[in-house]
């Protein structure tokens, strides 16, 4: 069954231009060299330009697991954590 994931990003004002950079990386290159990964999309709030919405999408769970195990989602993690002041993940099993 495939995996979804809806996340909420909420950035720290002060970081805004040195966070869209690394996560257009983040987000091109995780469908590229992740067979897994079937989508990575990355949008912001209309409303809230400090608010990153971002819809991923995985094969199945051992697909997000293996994800969540790579260096490169960790190198990402370490230099995104201290620019945002909430994070909020929702996973799904997608059924259509």
């Amino acid at each position: 069954m495939r995996i979804g994931l809806f996340c909420e990003l909420t950035m720290r004002p002060e970081y805004v231009d040195e966070f869209l950079p690394l996560m257009q990386e983040h987000s091109t290159a995780c469908p590229q060299e992740e067979e897994g990964c079937l989508a990575f999309r990355v949008g912001r709030d209309r409303d809230d330009p400090y608010m990153i919405r971002i819809y991923e999408e995985y094969r199945s769970w051992d697909d997000r697991v293996l994800h969540a195990s790579t260096e490169r989602y960790d190198t990402f993690n370490a230099k995104i954590d201290h620019m945002l002041s909430k994070v909020v993940v929702y996973e799904v099993n997608l059924h259509w």
